[in-house]
């Protein structure tokens, strides 16, 4: 029977983290062990570690002096001392499904066919003990090559597992430091392995004002309706460009499907080709968000050339 390692990163989590853990030790699939480093909290969140590890040796805290490092490189350190086959990401405040584990570890047998791979699910949004629905849910079915290049991330990192070859391609992290570790992560095994969703969810992603990641809580209130679209735009532009980039300078060849791809959007986004050129090829393939107001700011910046702005003249 195959042990899986579940890393935690904790902040300050005092007021959840009691059934967080204990969602984690109430699985059906018992060979885990659960690897904690707090990120330097002030709160009791600790102490609360420390008790839990008296009851089960199953769970380690991972002591070090490097303090508060954030949140990337937290999940960085874990993965990196991670030594099982398996490896499962949790957040400090959300509450797991008791076959979670595995149900994830039975899927990625099933996919992983000697490459990188990567399983991870839908979540149901959960506030002050009411559901408000699945995370994911039709977003999925509207997900393609071109919103995964345009910077759009689906997989959520608290409901991913994946294995020791994928650990591999993804050490040491190197992303834009807007992306978070779980983009990064799907990034890799979407370029390099295989991916596989399960549609029904495994855990309760929980909503409360102190989210350090994730959709917080202005989601319920549809994001103050619609609040500062230009200055979204802006970030997702810094991601359009890092992507270009990156792919420009990359000289790998990724899986058949995606190489052709990755052609086309770097013309769009960093080449000097004719803007109409590029611009047919962006309704073409179809490289849209799901917000109409960004998806127009990225048409105007495209007709007027902004993208490109920093090129030195090469035609890519």
């Amino acid at each position: 029977m195959d042990k899986v390692q579940v890393l935690m990163a904790t902040y300050n989590g005092e007021d959840f983290i009691k059934e967080q853990i204990n969602s984690i030790l109430n699985q059906t699939y018992k060979n885990f062990e659960l690897l904690i480093r707090d990120d330097n909290s002030s709160d009791k969140t600790v102490e609360i570690i420390r008790g839990y590890i008296k009851k089960d040796n199953r769970i380690k805290l991972i002591e070090d002096n490097k303090g508060n490092i954030g949140i990337n490189k937290n999940f960085e350190l874990l993965i990196n001392i991670s030594n099982t086959k398996y490896i499962m990401i949790s957040d400090q405040d959300d509450i797991w499904f008791k076959d979670k584990i595995e149900r994830s570890l039975k899927k990625i047998k099933e996919i992983e066919n000697d490459k990188p791979a990567l399983v991870f699910s839908d979540s149901i949004l959960y506030k002050n003990n009411c559901e408000f629905g699945n995370h994911i849910g039709k977003k999925f079915y509207k997900y393609n090559d071109s919103k995964f290049l345009m910077g759009i991330n689906i997989a959520q990192g608290s409901t991913m597992i994946f294995n020791e070859k994928l650990k591999e391609k993804i050490l040491p992290f190197n992303f834009y430091s807007d992306y978070l570790y779980d983009f990064y992560i799907f990034k890799n095994a979407k370029l390099y392995g295989n991916v596989y969703f399960i549609k029904n969810p495994t855990m309760y992603y929980r909503i409360h004002n102190k989210n350090q990641i994730g959709i917080g809580s202005d989601y319920l209130n549809i994001i103050s309706k619609i609040r500062d679209e230009y200055y979204r735009y802006f970030i997702f532009y810094k991601k359009i460009k890092a992507g270009a980039l990156f792919y420009s300078k990359t000289k790998e060849k990724y899986k058949r499907d995606m190489n052709k791809k990755i052609e086309v959007f770097t013309l769009i986004f960093l080449s000097n080709k004719n803007r109409f050129i590029k611009l047919y090829y962006y309704f073409k393939e179809k490289f849209f968000t799901y917000n109409f107001y960004i998806n127009l700011f990225i048409v105007l910046n495209i007709f007027v050339n902004k993208f490109n702005k920093n090129l030195k003249g090469e035609d890519l």
